[in-house]
């Protein structure tokens, strides 16, 4: 390897791939071949090399930063983050940090991007400084015009995003888009939450399930149908298409297909606009006779590579310099296994080069001359259609529909047709490119543009003027909904807004509150303006005491948590951005279901107020808390129409029951805030990328023995006794507050004032706790507890709460961590010990890194 550092050092590229290229090597000499051909401008072979030397060792950290590298400078964004990923688990350096600062920047998720650009800055030498402060400072401009726009979620299943790329890039000048390729129902309601527009990419599995979401009701929605979905009238037939604003079909035989299958698609407003090529990403060259045969694309039975077996046996047949080349991945081992076979009984192994799967498809095409599909299904072909833009002969299977898209010149039906178009007919490479420019990525970008500035165009609502300008929207306007006392909020405001009722101006002191809300409002007060932590007040204690009865359905940490972010956001927007909903209530009484402790009873009450808010309590506590004088409300009867009728709405009236217990809600408010978190904790949404980095760590060690403190509810640790391991949680909670299951070995203790009971363990899990230590107990005694962990055990896995995280209830302990620690690096070295990262995981409201402390 002296020798080859030698060479690299010097340029000596071409020589390098002489000594290596087709010998058996080992991982390091496969990263430098890598290096050798990507600086001789071939990235395909220099990512096939690296790749080669991440099977051998997968935590090569030079094979994984130049994969990374490559990808992004070949602007494929999600492989990158994908390797750099994987290397910020081994190994910290501010270039990985850069590299997925440029990921998530692509991907529309600035706030991680900044993080990252962040502590690229805190790492890197001076020499890279100035660069670097650069691009924060453009980031941060470019955050800043982001929030002028709309937001624009682009879904699509992880595995099938491969066709966004282009649109996010072309649209996000307009809109704040993000490109979120989704692994399970929880991020698609995450994406869709955020999304003022929503994109479901392929009308699937994602696309059923975001169509049902009641979240997806106020929003405006495109879904873009490709090819196979049109078939699959089991997908179609459990979409929601009331929710669904546009269609988007790319090929026309697709619209007629899905139409016929679900003809409640003909009733939405639909397109067809054809896959756009970028035709700056794709050198043309004018191309005369040749013999280098192409295909690009998966192997398996709708490629059909048996018909291209039998066509190059008659093209070697006439001329032996014929050679087909496949560019893909091999999805069918059936036939990878019968092509092996056939080829070699028919004597064409050296005329068949299978390339694996091609990332640079211009660098690729490039000495290539004829292009070969012998398909029998397409969506469009888009391989066919790059091809043809870098001047390639196009040669094409009549696959179902291909005269839709293509010239019938181009196209055959048998064997000895295609062989005569190869063989016999002339090359007319600027008449393929000047075919590929009526499908530019231009005119796709521009018809995508012209169908998302239509969504929203609705029928016209009815409404009319009351007193003081108030515009009272008219019930029979509103659609058809199933509304009932425990979904109608939010079920009516999102229908509300989805149909762009018209929106009134309240005086605040105009609208009818509860004693809840001034609950909210005296919740502000002390959490915003006093800093105590939300247990401190009695907000808090109502929520859990209405949770218990069975009034709420939401845990109060929840409830707590929205209300909180909701803060931030109006703060940092600087007015509230979403209406709130009141009844008209002219005669100063209404029908109220009355909560006591006994249970609920209908009764008549007075409201000696015009308006009476039925959604939006908190918008409407912030906006008196913040001194607002007015609000923006939709204003309407309480009438609905729902499918078995009129329907009205009763709702709760909590002044008695708030008034019964104001003085026990007052008592436990005063309670010393420890950390502590008993069964009303709600943590079931454990984060799974969280849940995956731990897991692989800890089965990498193989344990016999793992201690979880802090173990709350289990729902990180119980699971690892499905491998065998010994689990045992700890907490200052009892089992029965936590509501732990059977069989979860438990001891209840305070691990800040007792020693753990329990003499060596394999692996100890200390996970988001030390920073409520700190606040409650102080530096030393949190210190101490670490110390106290740390030498009962070979790896101490760790993460905690960061000086930098955000959300106001978080600042109790922020601002403790703050006098002390600069960083989340800051608290890991404090301790002067060896750690290992172990991965990185989204809170919401900042990362946080997992890290293991090594005792070996």
């Amino acid at each position: 390897m002296r020798e080859i550092r030698r060479l690299l050092n010097n340029g000596k590229y071409e020589e390098i791939v002489r000594m290596l290229e087709g010998k058996k090597l080992d991982a390091d000499e496969y990263v430098a071949l890598g290096v050798a051909y990507y600086m001789m401008g071939k990235r395909n072979k220099a990512i096939s090399n690296l790749k080669r030397a991440i099977s051998m060792n997968p935590d090569h950290e030079d094979a994984l930063f130049n994969l990374a590298e490559i990808y992004l400078n070949l602007e494929k964004y999600i492989k990158a983050k994908e390797y750099a990923l994987r290397l910020l688990k081994i190994s910290e350096s501010w270039e990985v940090h850069d590299i997925l600062a440029s990921c998530y920047e692509f991907e529309g998720f600035y706030d991680r991007a900044l993080s990252h650009l962040s502590k690229a800055i805190e790492l890197a030498p001076s020499d890279a400084l100035r660069l670097l402060k650069e691009r924060l400072d453009i980031l941060k401009n470019k955050v800043r015009k982001a929030r002028e726009h709309e937001k624009l979620a682009i879904i699509s299943a992880k595995g099938l995003d491969n066709f966004i790329d282009d649109i996010v890039k072309g649209l996000r000048d307009e809109y704040w888009v993000q490109r979120w390729a989704v692994n399970n129902s929880e991020d698609v309601k995450m994406a869709i939450d955020w999304a003022d527009i929503v994109w479901l990419e392929w009308a699937n599995e994602v696309a059923i399930f975001g169509s049902n979401y009641s979240g997806i009701l106020d929003k405006r929605v495109v879904l873009r149908l490709h090819g196979y979905e049109s078939l699959r009238k089991d997908f179609l037939n459990k979409i929601n298409w009331e929710v669904v604003d546009h269609v988007i079909f790319v090929a026309k035989n697709v619209m007629n297909t899905a139409i016929s299958n679900q003809p409640k698609i003909s009733k939405i407003p639909h397109s067809f606009i054809p896959n756009g090529i970028d035709l700056k990403k794709y050198r043309f060259k004018d191309r005369k006779e040749g013999f280098k045969v192409a295909f690009l694309g998966h192997m398996n039975y709708k490629k059909n590579p048996m018909m291209t077996v039998q066509i190059l046996k008659k093209l070697v047949d006439l001329d032996k310099r014929y050679v087909f080349y496949w560019g893909g991945d091999i999805q069918d081992e059936r036939i990878w296994r019968y092509l092996n076979y056939i080829l070699d009984d028919m004597n064409l192994k050296e005329h068949f080069i299978f390339d694996g799967w091609i990332e640079d498809t211009d660098e690729w095409l490039e000495d290539k001359d004829i292009f070969l599909s012998t398909s029998i299904h397409e969506g469009y072909g888009v391989a066919i259609m790059e091809a043809m833009a870098k001047g390639l002969k196009p040669v094409i299977h009549n696959f179902y529909i291909a005269r839709e898209f293509y010239p019938r010149e181009y196209i055959f039906n048998t064997v000895d047709e295609a062989v005569k178009k190869i063989v016999d007919e002339p090359f007319k490479s600027r008449e393929y490119r000047g075919f590929i420019e009526k499908y530019s990525l231009e005119k796709q970008l521009h018809s995508i543009k012209q169908v998302i500035k239509s969504l929203g165009k609705g029928k016209e609502v009815i409404w009319k003027t009351i007193e003081d300008n108030v515009k009272l929207i008219d019930w029979k306007s509103l659609p058809i909904v199933e509304v009932t006392e425990k979904n109608f909020e939010d079920y009516i405001e999102r229908v509300l807004r989805k149909i762009n009722a018209p929106i009134s101006v309240l005086k605040v002191d105009d609208i009818y509150i509860d004693r809840n809300v001034e609950y909210m409002i005296d919740f502000l007060e002390k959490v915003v303006k006093e800093g105590k932590p939300y247990q401190n007040t009695k907000y808090y204690w109502f929520l859990k005491d209405a949770y218990k009865r069975g009034h709420y359905s939401s845990f109060p940490e929840e409830i707590v948590f929205r209300f909180l972010k909701l803060y931030d956001e109006i703060l940092r927007d600087g007015f509230i951005r979403k209406p709130i909903v009141t009844f008209y209530n002219p005669t100063g009484k209404a029908e109220f279901n009355v909560i006591k402790d006994t249970g609920v009873e209908l009764k008549t009450m007075d409201t000696p107020k015009k308006f009476i808010v039925v959604s939006g309590r908190h918008r409407l506590s912030i906006a008196k808390f913040l001194g607002n004088k007015t609000i923006n409300s939709y204003v309407l009867e309480n009438r609905f129409k729902d499918h078995n009728g009129i329907k009205v709405i009763t709702l709760p009236f909590w002044r008695d029951f708030i008034s019964a217990h104001d003085k026990e809600y007052e008592e436990k408010s005063n309670i010393t805030y420890a950390g502590k978190f008993d069964g009303n904790y709600h943590q079931n949404k454990l984060n799974p990328i969280k849940k995956k980095l731990i897991y692989e760590y800890i089965l990498s060690k193989k344990p016999k023995l793992v201690v979880d403190v802090g173990c709350n509810r289990g729902e990180l640790s119980y699971g690892l006794k499905e491998y065998g391991i010994r689990v045992i949680g700890i907490d200052v909670a009892s089992r029965e507050e936590l509501g732990l299951p059977e069989d979860y070995e438990f001891i209840q203790m305070d691990i800040v004032k007792e020693e753990l009971p329990i003499e060596n363990a394999d692996i100890i899990l200390f996970l988001s706790v030390y920073h409520h230590l700190v606040y409650s107990y102080g530096l030393e005694k949190a210190d101490e507890t670490f110390w106290k962990l740390y030498r009962k055990t070979r790896y101490l896995i760790f993460d905690t709460g960061s000086p930098h995280e955000s959300g106001m209830w978080r600042q109790g302990w922020v601002r403790a961590l703050r006098k002390h620690f600069g960083s989340e690096r800051e608290i890991f070295e404090h301790f002067g010990v060896p750690y290992k990262i172990i991965g990185k995981w989204e809170t919401g409201y900042g990362e946080r890194t997992i890290v293991s402390f090594l005792n070996e």
